[in-house]
C-alpha cells in the first residue's frame, strides 16, 4: 500500500496526561487532517496500571506511531506537551524520522516543583476540579489517573524515575534537526524550570515561544489562540 497524499498529525500527552488536553488544537485542524492522538501505556486506569509501566513503553508506543505514519502519509506532524515532547524528540531522532515539523507544549527539559505545584494538585484531587481557579481545575482535567487515596501515589516513584531519565536524554541530544521545531513554555509553570528554554534555544534550528499567564496545563485563551496559529503555520510550511 503506497503513501496517502496528504498530512497527519501525532498529539502524545505527557506523564498522567491524556489525549483531549489537545482537543482545541485537534478542532482547530482542516478536514483532511488525519489526526493520531494515542493513549500512552499504562494511563487511563489504575494506579497499579500505571506503576507497571515506563519508558521503554512510552517510547514504543510514540516510535511505533511516527513509523507508521511516516509510511501511510506525505506529511507527518508531531505535537507533545510535557513528557511526551521528550518522547517525541527521543522517537524521532531514533528512527532518523523524516517529520516535517514539531509544536512541542512545556518540554521539561528541566524541572522545578514550585509550592505551587504541590498546592494545584492536592487541593485538585480533594474538590475533584470544582474550583474557579483555572490553575488547579486544569490540572484535574489533564490528569487521567483519579486515585481517591492519595498514599497510593507513593508507590507510583517507579515511573517518574523514568520521566528523569528521558530528560537527561533528551538534554544530550545532538543539534541540527532536519524539520522546524518550535518550543512554546509556559511563564507560570508549575513543573518546568525556566532552564528549559534556555536549552531549547541552544539547540541548532529551534526556536521558544513564551506563553504569558499560562500554567503546566492552563492555558489562556489568548495562548490556545496562538498556539492554533502557530501549528496552523507549521503545516502550511515546506521543509
Amino acid at each position: 500500500m503506497g503513501k496517502h497524499p496528504g498530512t497527519a498529525v501525532i498529539f502524545i500527552h505527557g506523564i498522567q496526561g491524556r489525549p483531549e488536553q489537545f482537543d482545541f488544537l485537534i478542532a482547530s485542524l482542516p478536514k483532511d487532517v488525519s489526526v493520531h492522538a494515542p493513549l500512552l501505556p499504562g494511563h487511563g486506569g489504575s494506579i497499579r496500571d500505571f506503576k507497571r509501566t515506563g519508558k521503554e513503553a512510552w517510547l514504543d508506543c510514540v516510535r511505533q506511531e511516527i513509523a507508521q505514519c511516516l509510511d501511510a502519509y506525505d506529511r507527518v506532524f508531531f505535537v507533545g506537551h510535557s513528557m511526551g515532547c521528550l518522547l517525541g524528540l527521543l522517537a524521532a531522532r531514533a528512527l532518523n524520522a523524516g517529520l516535517s515539523g514539531m509544536l512541542l507544549l512545556c518540554c521539561p527539559f528541566s524541572i522545578r516543583l514550585t509550592p505551587r505545584y504541590l498546592y494545584n494538585n492536592i487541593l485538585s484531587a480533594v474538590t475533584r476540579g470544582n474550583t474557579k481557579d483555572p490553575f488547579i481545575r486544569a490540572a484535574w482535567e489533564a490528569t487521567n489517573i483519579h486515585e481517591r487515596n492519595l498514599f497510593r501515589y507513593l508507590g507510583a516513584f517507579r515511573p517518574f524515575l523514568d520521566l528523569f531519565t528521558l530528560m537527561k536524554q533528551a538534554r544530550h541530544l545532538p543539534p541540527g534537526w532536519r524539520f522546524p521545531i518550535l518550543f512554546c513554555f509556559s511563564q507560570r509553570d508549575e513543573i518546568v524550570s525556566p532552564a528549559s528554554a534556555k536549552i531549547a534555544e541552544a539547540a541548532a534550528g529551534t526556536k521558544a515561544l513564551s506563553l504569558s499567564g499560562c500554567g503546566h496545563n492552563y492555558f489562556t485563551s489568548e495562548a490556545r489562540s496562538t498556539l492554533i496559529r502557530e501549528l496552523g503555520r507549521l503545516l502550511t510550511s515546506r521543509k
